[in-house]
């Protein structure tokens, strides 16, 4: 009996001390910005910058599982510890419509890989991904119309 018992406290003391899968693979920094890949021109109104817009980062395992979920860019953090592997970053920011006068989506991912006791620097650019409608009147037309309304349709409704 006492065999058995030093026997399971010797499996357990085994089991308490073997080493993690963290200190088997170390960890690495990924050090992380979000930008916008492209803005929109503009010459007759203001566009929301990035930092206006309702935006989500999103950081996926190898599985892709969720690891980490970030609401606006504020929040990003610049440098983040995580277990060596693959990773892939998605983001967005705006809200997903087809075309708006006033309101770019933008979004963008990319996979990298984190290596042990290494940094590694990704920027994440978001790009437009709708279309942003403009209106433009020469200074004929707009002369002559004291008002106007104008329609925009989409073949997709």
């Amino acid at each position: 009996m006492k065999k058995l018992f030093l026997y399971i406290l010797l499996c357990v003391l085994c089991c308490l001390t073997s080493c993690s899968e963290e200190e088997l693979n170390g960890n690495g920094i990924l050090a992380l910005s979000v930008k916008m890949g492209a803005s929109v021109p503009s010459t007759t109104r203001t566009l929301p910058t990035l930092d206006e817009l309702n935006n989500v980062v999103k950081l996926r395992n190898s599985d892709s599982k969720l690891i980490r979920e970030y609401e606006g860019i504020s929040t990003v953090p610049s440098s983040l510890e995580l277990v060596t592997g693959m990773y892939k970053i998605s983001g967005s920011a705006g809200i997903k419509v087809d075309a708006a006068y006033d309101a770019p989506y933008y979004s963008g991912s990319m996979d990298f890989e984190i290596k042990r006791n290494q940094t590694t620097p990704i920027t994440l650019p978001l790009y437009v991904q709708n279309t942003v409608v403009t209106t433009a009147y020469t200074e004929v037309a707009a002369a002559k119309f004291k008002s106007s309304k104008v329609t925009v349709s989409m073949s997709r409704g």
